[in-house]
């Protein structure tokens, strides 16, 4: 009995698709999301935030509002603190 070597080949493939159709396939892990450094660095003007479960938003409002408050504070109190000293304070010992 002689096979042709056309329907041998086509039993091959037959064959070789039965397989890669019975065999599982291992599936690849799913991708890591990149950390926080590694996006920041691959994105350049990306802004690195942390969260570490904290409202971020609140605090950046307070730094905003003592990066105001603080100078403005402190410039009252020196302009309190030297008039009373140059001024006031050769004036009061006069009037007791």
């Amino acid at each position: 009995m002689v096979v042709s070597s056309s329907s041998t080949r086509r039993q091959q493939q037959q064959q070789q698709q039965l397989h890669r159709q019975n065999t599982v396939t291992p599936q690849q892990p799913p991708q890591q999301p990149q950390s926080l450094q590694q996006q920041s660095a691959s994105q350049p003007g990306m802004r690195l935030q942390v969260s570490r479960g904290f409202d971020t938003d609140k605090y950046e409002r307070i730094d905003r509002i003592a990066m105001w408050l603080f100078p403005i504070i402190f410039f009252i109190f020196n302009i309190c603190y030297w008039s009373y000293y140059l001024v006031l304070n050769e004036l009061l010992p006069e009037l007791w």
